[in-house]
């Protein structure tokens, strides 16, 4: 994160979170994707070596626990930080080809940073994704079947490929 002004943060992705309500994670000042369109759109390095860089220092002071690596916001929660979520659940309906693309650009970029994070002496990978609410699923088993469950098995299945845990959290 590359904080732009107080209380005002800049991601990889290009979404800008103000803070100054939710210093928690914050709220959205601008979503990249305003448009339903990848073009001209450039994602972050999976392998920039900086993603990596404090693993070792933290397998070597942890060698007696269970070490996972997070993911969070690796789909469904960076689909919509770069759509907007009223955005996002409208393209489900009305363009699915975009949201396909959208998220096999996700899952791509993922599946690299899955990748690198096995080869590290880490235990697990805790990917995640808040895809409820009070009642159920934001948008539905028939849409969550859709987009998100073919991908998430994907990474899942990558990670215990590598003889790693898969973790899940998802409000």
């Amino acid at each position: 994160y590359e904080e732009i002004r107080p209380g005002y943060w800049r991601d990889e992705f290009g979404v800008v979170w103000n803070r100054t309500i939710d210093r928690d994670i914050g709220m959205v000042e601008r979503y990249p994707l305003a448009e339903r369109s990848l073009a001209g759109f450039t994602f972050p390095d999976p392998l920039n070596p900086l993603r990596y860089a404090a693993l070792p220092a933290f397998i070597e002071a942890n060698p007696d626990r269970f070490r996972y690596v997070s993911m969070s916001y690796s789909l469904f929660e960076r689909a919509w930080s770069l759509r907007g979520m009223e955005a996002l659940l409208m393209d489900m309906l009305e363009a699915p080809a975009f949201v396909d693309d959208l998220f096999d650009a996700l899952l791509a970029f993922s599946l690299v940073m899955i990748d690198e994070f096995v080869k590290y002496d880490i235990d697990g990978i805790l990917f995640g994704e808040d895809w409820g609410q009070q009642r159920g699923l934001i948008f539905g088993p028939r849409l969550w079947r859709r987009f998100i469950k073919p991908r998430i098995a994907q990474m899942y299945a990558a990670t215990r490929r590598a003889g790693k845990a898969v973790l899940i959290h998802s409000c």
